[in-house]
């Protein structure tokens, strides 16, 4: 580490926060490295923000075991998938984990990942239980879920979580660049806007100056860009996923949402996969025929 960093470093700022910062301003714009006495006016908006996310990485649950078996017995897997084979058609379909069994032999077992999916709710009328009878016609709202993917594979679940921790800052910073785009496209007078040449001064460009409210906008209040909400739901003995309880005997799931500007909500969990990414074969098929018909 040089010492223009090993100072910030002394003064308390983890090399954490400064490795993010680099990045940040290099996804937003490289020039802000030489320019308004950087480092020292975006930390403390960075290490703020940091913090959130990291935080909010650590509320995510799982992670959650999904395989065949873990579809029979566990209600939000039977929730998130509408038949066990969905599960292996997911991990086959992401591109993020066939390049993660790409290097690791042509295999999804023993990986974790953040699966995501958002989820779709209907008002319809079908059969239900009520006061433990079974009726026909049941009013109903149900919910279900598609457009699965699988973000951040990797061999544990606390890779997923640092590379998530990464991906949701990149998030932010992009947030950045949007508002500085728009910014400069709505015409906010600046010094660069009012003709300054990209060949004086870095330090006395008070266009990039000005970049440090943008920084200051978003990562000084992340919730508003970035969150996680929970809500319950109920499967019934029918495996109808429901906003609410229609019967005692309704499992309750709970589903946290991770909210995104810009973003419809995506359900999010931690998984762990144990086999259900390889190809299908007929010696597997029958395995499954014999498991299936007891």
């Amino acid at each position: 580490m040089s010492p223009f960093w090993e100072r910030f470093k002394r003064a308390g700022i983890s090399e954490q926060v400064l490795a993010m910062l680099r990045r940040g301003v290099d996804r937003v714009d490289p020039r802000l490295a030489h320019a308004c006495a950087y480092p020292a006016p975006y930390l403390p908006a960075v290490e703020q923000s940091l913090a959130y996310v990291e935080a909010l990485v650590s509320a995510i649950p799982g992670p959650l075991q999904i395989n065949r078996e873990a579809f029979l017995h566990h209600p939000l897997v039977r929730a998130l998938f509408a038949a066990p084979d969905e599960i292996q058609a997911t991990l086959c379909r992401s591109p993020e984990a066939r390049a993660y069994a790409e290097g690791h032999g042509g295999s999804c077992h023993g990986m974790c990942a953040l699966l995501t999916a958002e989820h779709t709710v209907r008002n319809n009328f079908g059969p239900g239980e009520l006061d433990g009878l079974l009726v026909r016609d049941l009013p109903r709202q149900t919910w279900s879920f598609d457009h699965h993917a699988l973000l951040c594979p990797g061999a544990s679940e606390a890779d997923v979580r640092a590379a998530l921790v990464i991906r949701l800052m990149d998030g932010l910073f992009d947030a950045v660049a949007e508002r500085v785009a728009r910014r400069r496209i709505e015409g906010v007078p600046t010094a660069m806007a009012k003709g300054a040449d990209d060949r004086v001064d870095l330090g006395c460009v008070s266009g990039l100056c000005e970049k440090t409210l943008d920084f200051d906008a978003v990562l000084r209040a992340p919730e508003a860009f970035l969150a996680l909400q929970t809500q319950e739901v109920a499967m019934d003995a029918l495996g109808t996923v429901e906003e609410a309880a229609v019967a005692s005997s309704a499992a309750r799931i709970t589903l946290v949402e991770l909210l995104q500007q810009a973003h419809p909500p995506r359900v999010v969990t931690l998984i762990q996969c144990h086999g259900d990414g390889q190809a299908p074969s007929l010696t597997r098929g029958l395995q499954d025929v014999r498991y299936w018909m007891g």
